[in-house]
């Protein structure tokens, strides 16, 4: 896992919009999965993908976000979900609140999967560094990224990124790729250090 993965986890999501006379900020979230979907195709399935389970009925969820006072929804239908059972904010790496370091502040992300089940054991492997902290980020809010590496005498320590961007064209069924400019040359003791380097690399190119 890489600093582009705490990108991932923390942006490109998007929200419902409730109508503009509504006061309410939740929203209500069921689903429900169809085991045994018809295509409603008459002739035989024959996709040679083999990650197609090639059978003419497939699992279909569907997914309902509705606000009751307002009357907005939006319906999600997805074929062949992938179920990755019970997860925590911890587990997914977004969702838990961020702390402040050097001034800035740190949202961290997914451990990595180990164990059975794919369990996520362990400290998260990168930090997130941003200029605010916000229950949703958007791509100006990211300086940089942090994450545990040894140092050259065997200790442990940080190395860190700088200035997020773009990389590429984006194309229909995928955005531009996201990459880091900046890459420290050094090796940072602490968590601290290395968000220090991150918030002054970012002030030095912006003047």
């Amino acid at each position: 896992m890489t600093g582009l993965d705490a990108l991932a986890a923390h942006l490109g999501w998007d929200s419902p919009r409730h109508r503009d006379s509504c006061v309410a900020t939740g929203w209500e979230v069921d689903y429900r999965q169809d085991p045994d979907r018809d295509r409603h195709d008459s002739a035989s399935h024959g996709c040679a993908a083999e990650e197609c389970s090639h059978r003419d009925t497939f699992r279909r969820l569907q997914m309902r976000i509705f606000c009751r006072a307002c009357g907005a929804a939006t319906l999600l239908t997805a074929e062949e979900p992938r179920e990755h059972g019970l997860r925590t904010t911890a587990q997914l790496g977004y969702g838990t609140a961020p702390r402040k370091v050097a001034g800035l502040w740190v949202f961290t992300g997914p451990p990595p999967e180990l164990g059975l089940l794919s369990d996520r054991p362990g400290e998260p492997i990168w930090h997130l560094v941003t200029r605010r902290a916000t229950d949703r980020l958007e791509p100006g809010d990211v300086l940089g990224c942090a994450w545990p590496a040894v140092g050259p005498r065997g200790g442990s320590g940080f190395r860190a990124a700088a200035e997020p961007t773009t990389l590429g064209t984006p194309q229909w069924d995928r955005p531009a790729s996201r990459v880091f400019a900046q890459h420290a040359t050094q090796h940072f003791p602490t968590l601290p250090a290395a968000v220090s380097w991150i918030g002054a690399t970012v002030k030095e190119t912006s003047r």
